[in-house]
């Protein structure tokens, strides 16, 4: 996967590129991708707790959410996402099976998620916004808890991808405006 490419596309559905808030688009960010891993967790806890079936394209939708949230932010940061995919390991997640490993690996990306929006909301409240080591390693930490989640789920980066892009390109084929957000169909 062209993982710069993804980046580069998925930033021409950003709602928030235009803030003048300096550090709003990282905050709008930091909160969507907080909001995609909840929805990811609940779709899952209601297949297990309440014994919902949930097709494998709803966790592919819920998964390219966050994928293009991580894309925002690291757009947001001025990080090429494809610094970052040296933490992608083909052996994730071998030692896990069936509902344990997406549910520890669900558990990972919102731990991990959670930690990088406490990160960077606090910088953004002080003013302090700027890409460091520490903010660099929480985005890798996501990244990798978010691969090893598409792994646990059968899926692929390109296949959480493609769909993610197909739906945004549908969703808003001129790209994002905020009247398109609010009478979108797609």
């Amino acid at each position: 996967m062209d993982w710069n490419a993804y980046q580069t596309n998925a930033a021409k559905t950003s709602g928030a590129k235009d803030d003048t808030n300096p550090n709003g688009r990282v905050i709008v960010a930091v909160l969507g991708l907080a909001g995609e891993v909840g929805e990811l967790a609940n779709k899952l806890k209601k297949e297990i707790g309440h014994k919902h079936p949930t097709p494998l394209a709803v966790y592919e939708d819920e998964l390219g959410d966050v994928l293009w949230y991580l894309a925002e932010l690291c757009t947001a940061l001025e990080v090429k996402f494809d610094d970052l995919r040296s933490v992608i390991s083909p052996d994730a997640n071998d030692y896990f099976t069936g509902t344990d490993e997406r549910l520890l690996s669900v558990a990972a990306l919102l731990k991990r998620s959670g930690h990088l929006a406490a990160y960077l909301i606090e910088l953004a409240m002080m003013n302090m916004l700027g890409v460091d080591t520490a903010m660099v390693a929480l985005l890798m930490d996501v990244l990798a808890a978010l691969y090893e989640t598409m792994v646990a789920f059968d899926l692929t980066v390109e296949q959480v991808a493609d769909t993610n892009l197909a739906k945004l390109a549908k969703r808003y084929p001129d790209g994002f405006s905020p009247e398109a957000s609010l009478n979108r169909t797609a």
